[in-house]
């Protein structure tokens, strides 16, 4: 069984694997929208289902992957509760919590409960995340801590702290380049060299579809499952 935890595909994230359903992997996915669906390997896989089917009805997105919600960033869906997606979220003073959709989006909940607490933000110096080490913190900005970084690369960045704890940055945007590897598929589309090209900080790739078509597009496109194929054939 291909191991899909994580992965998204299209509006859904993989959350786990569980149960069959004609001989194929069932897998509990959280879709953007806030809600949870079972879908099967093969229709993840192949780009057939990409939502909760939300899409069709229009529903508002709630994408809330690396987002800030006062001193919490969202990492990763880890369930459900009460029908709404749970999110396991960083805080800026260090610790993990795990926090509904709803209470995120409604700022019901922006800590992890240090804010009633008073507690200060957690000394990150010389602590290494990914090729980033803390150097010193710097001036608050927009009520969040900032951190003065040093990326392997030799460059100098600001990052907030929970950007930090969560994993949500991990270099300059040096790794960027790295994000997508030639012969990576992403639907129907093969990665095959980058380009010199930039799109909104992301590395452009040179693609082929499964058609034979040759098309451009993003490494955050890519990773993010918005473009899965040329586009033409799929008018075919």
């Amino acid at each position: 069984m291909k191991d899909l935890t994580g992965q998204r595909f299209g509006k859904l994230v993989a959350i786990r694997p569980v149960g069959t359903k004609s001989r194929r992997v069932l897998w509990e996915c959280a879709c953007d929208c806030g809600k949870l669906c079972e879908v099967t390997s093969d229709h993840l896989l192949s780009g057939h289902t990409t939502s909760c089917g939300c899409s069709r009805g229009r529903k508002a997105m709630h994408n809330l992957a690396g987002r800030q919600f006062g001193r919490l960033t969202a990492i990763r869906p880890v369930g459900n509760k009460n029908g709404y997606v749970v999110w396991e979220c960083s805080c800026e003073c260090g610790n993990t919590v795990r926090v509904r959709s709803d209470s995120l989006i409604n700022e019901q909940t922006r800590s992890c409960g240090c804010l009633r607490k008073g507690l200060s933000a957690r000394d990150l110096t010389g602590q290494r995340f990914g090729r980033l080490v803390a150097v010193k913190p710097m001036d608050s900005e927009y009520g969040y801590v900032m951190w003065e970084c040093v990326c392997d690369c030799g460059n100098t960045v600001r990052v907030r702290s929970s950007s930090l704890t969560s994993g949500t940055t991990r270099s300059c945007g040096c790794l960027r380049a790295s994000a997508v590897s030639p012969g990576d598929r992403f639907g129907k589309l093969e990665a095959i060299e980058a380009t010199q090209k930039r799109q909104r900080g992301s590395v452009v790739w040179l693609c082929r579809c499964d058609c034979g078509r040759e098309i451009e597009v993003s490494s955050a496109n890519l990773k993010a499952g918005r473009k899965k194929s040329c586009g033409e054939c799929d008018d075919e």
